[in-house]
């Protein structure tokens, strides 16, 4: 992604989540995450199509959300083009967003019990969403609970473009956003860094964008950070920067951070052990080909079998990973794996080997 250009693959993925809505608003209500709902896809639709009316996106972007979430049937024929192009890589894209949704839910009920919900000045755990694009997430869960902080970061490029269509979409009186999803809750905040160019803790020490009006980042509180969609992109040295500079900023114990990541091949294609057996590996190849066309090459990927090893020795300590070779509900994550890693002493990280 260029400095003054906002995120393609970001705009691509809210597209995705916004197909299937527009196809079926029931799907979501059958998928087996607790988190799962028609108003993520409903916030996601109306998103994309205000975004599509900015003056940033090329006309190709445009037409291809607007006349494709127009009409079911469009619908319909564009997402089988998609699965016929990408095999199992969109669908893993709406399961990924409610996987998450379901480890933030469980890690704010974890840390209920130390919430004082008489005193609203002062909360004792955060949700922090590093590299943000346009995910929902923290506009959904701000207004469900109102004493946990909820701060996004992301890149100036996409944050500003993000901010203005939440802002238009109020004036219009869009029907996703109204009294029931408020996109500026008091404890709501937007921060913008190119953290390529400067550490998380730096970042979060500079004055959001906006800011909720009782809602100021607090350094060493139990907090959960959300990398959605980031690691693929990093190189091995900027991944290890990356979870370096979350300890700095967030480092105490019960903290904890949840991230999708790929395996890449020898080609740096995105895969899993069971479809290099099964399938053409065409589908994997156009989706490094589409990060490739967005600019945003991919670049890191390791086997779900390495990623406790490749912690050892720092602060955390991986206590889950599901999708590739998982079985249930975790199959259904496609060519992504995603993983939870909790903060921890050194000592105890090094027990992993």
């Amino acid at each position: 992604m260029k400095d003054s250009q906002a995120s393609t693959t970001a705009l691509l993925v809210l597209f995705a989540v916004a197909l299937l809505w527009c196809e079926n608003e029931d799907f979501f209500s059958e998928l087996p995450w607790s988190s799962s709902s028609p108003q993520t896809g409903l916030i996601s639709a109306e998103l994309i199509r205000s975004i599509c009316k900015s003056s940033y996106v090329p006309f190709y972007l445009k037409v291809i959300p607007l006349v494709t979430l127009c009409n079911e049937y469009v619908t319909r024929i564009f997402r089988y083009i998609c699965t016929l192009c990408l095999g199992p890589a969109p669908e893993g894209l709406w399961h990924r967003k409610f996987y998450i949704e379901d480890k933030v839910r469980e890690f704010l009920s974890r840390q209920m019990e130390n919430l004082n919900a008489n005193d609203g000045r002062r909360t004792h755990c955060q949700v922090l969403i590093l590299a943000a694009g346009y995910d929902t997430l923290a506009i959904k869960l701000a207004s469900e609970f109102p004493y946990v902080g909820f701060f996004e970061l992301d890149h100036p490029a996409t944050g500003n473009v993000k901010l203005e269509t939440l802002k238009r979409m109020i004036l219009d009186e869009c029907t996703a956003i109204g009294t029931e999803i408020n996109p500026f809750p008091a404890n709501l905040s937007y921060y913008h860094a190119d953290l390529a160019k400067m550490s998380v803790e730096d970042a979060l020490s500079t004055p959001p964008v906006v800011q909720g009006a009782k809602n100021t980042f607090q350094f060493g509180v139990p907090t959960i950070v959300v990398v959605e969609g980031l690691t693929m992109y990093l190189s091995e040295e900027q991944v290890c920067t990356m979870f370096d500079n979350i300890n700095h900023a967030i480092g105490v114990e019960g903290s904890c951070v949840v991230f999708n990541f790929f395996e890449l091949d020898e080609f740096r294609r995105p895969i899993t052990p069971s479809m290099r057996k099964r399938r053409n590996l065409r589908s994997f190849s156009f989706t490094k080909n589409i990060a490739r066309s967005a600019g945003e090459d991919l670049k890191w990927g390791i086997n779900p079998g390495d990623l406790r090893s490749f912690f050892v020795d720092t602060n955390w300590k991986v206590v889950a990973i599901s999708g590739g070779e998982g079985k249930g509900a975790a199959s259904l994550l496609g060519i992504e794996y995603i993983s939870m890693v909790n903060w921890v002493t050194k000592e105890e990280s090094k027990k992993e080997v």
